[in-house]
């Protein structure tokens, strides 16, 4: 895991003296989200049933995550436990000894898969909810704010082999040029005891 810390703008909660109440020595306050530049932590993980992903979020109410997943790295993980040869590109396929059970694997990959990661990761990482909170119902919904999509834009031989993210992927991208990274810190293991679920489906 290599958690990172960046500044970056955001909507959050700020209180300042009511008009006319600036001197006074109990001001009345209003309240109101403001843009500000804040703390962002992201956590690159290497998930076993997607290889390489990050979860994004800051400690600011209402506590937004965001999550970055690649279909092509989740079919690669699924080809190897059925233990199907393939050979890799930075960003997909060049060849599979089975491209239909491929092209079958690539149709499978749907919310399901987005919502197990979700789940797996937020009962290891920090989050403002107990687990009290998450059985009262608080918590989180995903909804797809940012989405990229490959829709059949691969091929193995001429056989196309579509492998796009669904409708309902949380996705959004990152580059070292857009924030300002202030550190990194690299964990080598983390323990953390393996939870089933804490919600009823």
């Amino acid at each position: 895991m290599l958690i990172g810390i960046a500044q970056e703008k955001a909507s959050r909660w700020r209180s300042w003296p009511r008009k006319g109440q600036q001197k006074a020595s109990h001001p009345h306050m209003d309240w109101g989200r403001q843009m500000a530049y804040i703390h962002h932590f992201y956590f690159y993980l290497w998930d076993a049933e997607w290889g390489g992903t990050f979860w994004k979020t800051n400690a600011y109410a209402p506590f937004p995550i965001w999550l970055w997943l690649n279909g092509h790295e989740w079919a690669k993980r699924q080809l190897e436990k059925a233990k199907i040869g393939y050979e890799a590109l930075d960003n997909g396929f060049r060849s599979c000894a089975d491209p239909e059970r491929l092209q079958n694997i690539c149709d499978r990959l749907g919310p399901a898969a987005v919502q197990s990661f979700f789940w797996r990761w937020l009962l290891r990482l920090p989050c403002p909810f107990t687990r009290a909170d998450l059985r009262a119902g608080y918590g989180y919904e995903l909804a797809s704010a940012s989405s990229k999509y490959r829709k059949p834009a691969l091929s193995i031989g001429r056989k196309p082999v579509a492998c796009g993210l669904k409708e309902s992927f949380v996705t959004t991208w990152i580059s070292v040029d857009r924030t300002k990274l202030h550190s990194f810190s690299i964990v080598e293991s983390v323990a953390v005891p393996q939870v089933n679920s804490v919600l009823k489906s």
